[in-house]
């Protein structure tokens, strides 16, 4: 764990370029880069795979419910092998599936992630997903993408929530309910960015999810965004990566500065 914690640390204190993000446009079947800066920066995908987490739950787990409420205590919840049971210290309190991704609530997917195969769940990334094979996790956070045996790239990272994107394009039930949720992101942890996305009138945001991962008195943040540009409807993604910020407090005019790109 020592020696983990320590190469993490090394990799979000080497020299990092201004900018670290992948910039694709999406079409009918694949989403194409149209531009990207710092692409090979490898960290923890973190918050970024509770929307997948999610859609393992309702298509593989029967007995799941998404309506279902769970409580979060905050830090004073008891996880095994994790510190914190969530990032909020009072807690989010009574959440359902939709709020959870809403305000990424890391006590509700634990509980829900307890007793559940690890290997079956990471098989089901690579499989539908295209999430690098091998890679495995030894503690429960590894369902929310701590800890992992290895880290990925910006670029490996984009391509499997580029594969969600499509997933959810499907527009079945499971894919309905997890929409939601990281549409309702918008007013949850995206609610900064998206207060920054309101001033400007080329792109609309249309969902998101935001993804921090810590260790000691470190942190990097991510976010992952949908985005419409308004003038042919056409769709974008971009994975922003940013340390030393929590996901949600990365500054929305950088990311809209990076769209300015495809204007």
């Amino acid at each position: 764990m020592l020696r983990q914690s320590l190469v993490f640390c090394a990799l979000i204190t080497q020299t990092v370029t201004a900018e670290s993000y992948v910039l694709s446009r999406i079409d009918s079947a694949a989403a194409e880069v149209v531009s990207e800066s710092g692409a090979d920066i490898h960290t923890m995908p973190g918050s970024l795979l509770k929307p997948l987490f999610a859609l393992y739950l309702l298509e593989k787990v029967p007995e799941f419910r998404p309506q279902q409420k769970v409580f979060c205590p905050g830090w004073s919840g008891r996880v095994q092998g994790v510190a914190h049971a969530c990032w909020l210290e009072p807690g989010h309190r009574q959440v359902d599936l939709t709020r959870a991704i809403k305000e990424s609530c890391n006590y509700y997917f634990y509980s829900l992630a307890a007793g559940l195969s690890r290997a079956d769940y990471f098989s089901y990334l690579s499989r539908e997903f295209g999430f690098p094979p091998g890679v495995e996790a030894r503690e429960i956070d590894g369902f929310l993408g701590d800890r992992l045996s290895r880290t990925l790239s910006l670029r490996e990272i984009a391509g499997v929530m580029n594969r969600l994107y499509f997933r959810l394009a499907r527009d079945d039930a499971a894919a309905r309910v997890v929409w939601g949720g990281m549409e309702q992101a918008r007013f949850g942890t995206l609610s900064d960015i998206t207060k920054d996305f309101a001033t400007q009138k080329h792109f609309r945001l249309l969902a998101g999810k935001t993804g921090t991962v810590r260790s000691g008195r470190f942190s990097v943040g991510m976010v992952f965004l949908i985005f419409e540009k308004n003038r042919d409807r056409s769709k974008y993604t971009l994975l922003y990566y940013r340390p030393n910020l929590m996901g949600g407090k990365i500054p929305g005019k950088d990311l809209v500065a990076i769209l300015n790109k495809v204007k």
